[in-house]
């Protein structure tokens, strides 16, 4: 009752600050001035802190909402256009599991956008970065010089395809080389059967790329693809800056382009000497023409 105006106002503060930071209701009280100054500033502190880290996690959980917020928004725009649309089942399903993944994977990073708004020498890095391990595995890049590949593979489109896809159509004239970074492919016989996988790092449409010629076979994903598209005006650009690599790549394109037509001759001539084989067993009667 006696104390000094200063030490009532002391007083109070801390009774304030007490009941804010809902503390000092214990047997444990502060009871002189320096103790009541100690208790003010660590329950200052001690607020402060709550407050930041809940403000901080607040944040955290209010970003992460507004990413499913709008996945979910994408996916509920696509199913009432289904079903205004009236789809089929199965249709409807396709559609819905590839916008998901476009959705999650495309919508929200948004590659070739934030692709486009790099600076030329930050763009070559991340693509160089992306290629680290494929670039040396596609033979007519190997042995390029580092500026020339930079620049071949800041002209590269991503693009996305769903399982089923075709990716290129056998008989296409299209002048586009692709390269597949994530997902399987397979290569088509012409009945539409499978004959051959590609996963990651392999490459295909080299044959029309480089010499003009309709598409050789048809490519259809098997699982969701990834992959990076060369548009052969593109690439044509970037070699009027490298001239110097023009023979370069001519001669890791035809031999290539050698390679692989000897495989395909040495493929048809063990196939004709099969047909041989069965001829003279089926003469001798070994083997009848059904058995086969």
């Amino acid at each position: 009752q006696n104390a000094s105006v200063d030490i009532l106002y002391l007083t109070s503060i801390y009774w304030s600050f007490s009941v804010i930071a809902a503390s000092s209701y214990g047997d444990i009280i502060a009871t002189n001035s320096a103790e009541m100054l100690y208790s003010i500033m660590v329950m200052y502190v001690g607020v402060a802190v709550v407050a930041i880290t809940t403000s901080r996690l607040t944040t955290i959980l209010a970003q992460y909402n507004a990413r499913e917020y709008k996945i979910q928004s994408e996916l509920d725009r696509v199913a009432s256009y289904c079903k205004y649309r009236n789809l089929p089942s199965p249709l409807k399903k396709s559609v819905m599991e590839y916008f998901e993944v476009w959705a999650t994977q495309k919508a929200l990073l948004d590659e070739e956008n934030v692709l486009h708004k790099l600076s030329p020498a930050l763009k070559a890095q991340v693509m160089c970065f992306i290629f680290r391990d494929m670039a040396e595995s596609i033979p007519f890049f190997r042995g390029c010089d580092n500026m020339f590949l930079s620049a071949v593979l800041c002209c590269m489109e991503p693009q996305l395809f769903a399982p089923s896809d075709i990716i290129i159509q056998k008989g296409q004239h299209e002048l586009a080389l692709y390269v597949l970074v994530n997902g399987k492919a397979g290569v088509l016989n012409p009945k539409g059967e499978l004959f051959m996988k590609l996963s990651s790092g392999d490459f295909f449409g080299e044959i029309a790329f480089f010499f003009g010629t309709p598409r050789t076979a048809t490519i259809c994903s098997i699982t969701f693809c990834d992959v990076f598209k060369l548009l052969q005006e593109s690439f044509a650009n970037v070699i009027k800056l490298y001239p110097d690599m023009q023979d370069h790549i001519d001669n890791q394109a035809e031999m290539m382009f050698n390679e692989e037509c000897n495989a395909s001759y040495a493929a048809k001539l063990d196939m004709f000497h099969l047909n041989v084989v069965k001829v003279r067993l089926e003469i001798l009667g070994v083997y009848q023409k059904g058995d086969w």
